[in-house]
């Protein structure tokens, strides 16, 4: 019996690796012309880096085998997979809202417009006080940081912040950028003072594949209406 569910096993694993052809790819981003390396794994996930410089800056989703060599991937998950912070601040008149990647070279820099209640927009502070105070804080810990630390810090975008000024009680924040919208429902509508911390890197929005074709034989992937060419990489 046990022969028989390895031997079964044995058979899915291959099935799998025939059907979706696991390995590293390459192809050229349309976005910035840069080589990107695309892995493919066989537990159904894949990620790539989309800067050499910036290593842990990788993108990863799912995909699955459609039978006849193609596969879809999917990496609009990551963009459910953020944290809120919402603070009542007495002293703070308008409503601000603070947008801020989790790691190296996560910053929301692609941005287009931050909508209130899905029909008010927010304005973009380039010279606020808490922007000042921000600047201040990472030239303090700059200064007293390890050369490791600073290195590391070399990557790592500063948030973004807005500020609101309408009267109405916020139920949720829209964000939008590179054609894509996420929207974040605020719990608190008496809340003036919203950090969203996001998992995803906003700067690299257009890595978002959700439902590319990628064909599996190593020729080429489907992405939005145009084939790029992928070169096989040996490892």
């Amino acid at each position: 019996m046990k022969s028989i569910l390895i031997l079964v096993s044995i058979s899915l694993f291959f099935t799998l690796d025939m059907r979706a052809q696991t390995g590293v790819y390459q192809y050229t981003s349309k976005a910035n012309k840069e080589d990107i390396e695309l892995n493919l794994r066989r537990d159904g996930v894949f990620f790539y880096t989309y800067n050499k410089e910036w290593t842990n800056c990788v993108t990863q989703g799912k995909w699955r085998p459609l039978g006849s060599g193609k596969v879809i991937l999917t990496s609009d998950y990551q963009l459910g997979d953020y944290t809120i912070e919402e603070i009542e601040d007495p002293d703070q008149k308008a409503i601000r809202i603070i947008i801020q990647g989790k790691g190296k070279g996560q910053s929301p820099t692609t941005i287009s417009t931050i909508f209130m209640n899905e029909d008010e927009t927010a304005s973009f502070e380039m010279d606020g006080e808490a922007v000042l105070a921000m600047l201040e804080e990472r030239q303090k810990l700059t200064m007293s940081a390890s050369l490791e630390v600073r290195d590391s810090l070399k990557n790592s975008d500063s948030p973004r912040y807005y500020k609101y000024e309408g009267k109405k009680e916020i139920k949720s924040i829209t964000m939008v950028f590179d054609l894509r919208e996420l929207t974040f429902e605020i719990k608190n509508p008496k809340a003036n003072k919203i950090t969203i911390t996001t998992a995803f890197a906003p700067n690299a929005a257009y890595h978002y594949m959700n439902g590319v074709e990628f064909i599996s034989d190593g020729k080429f992937i489907h992405e939005e209406g145009s084939s790029i060419k992928l070169k096989k990489q040996k490892r």
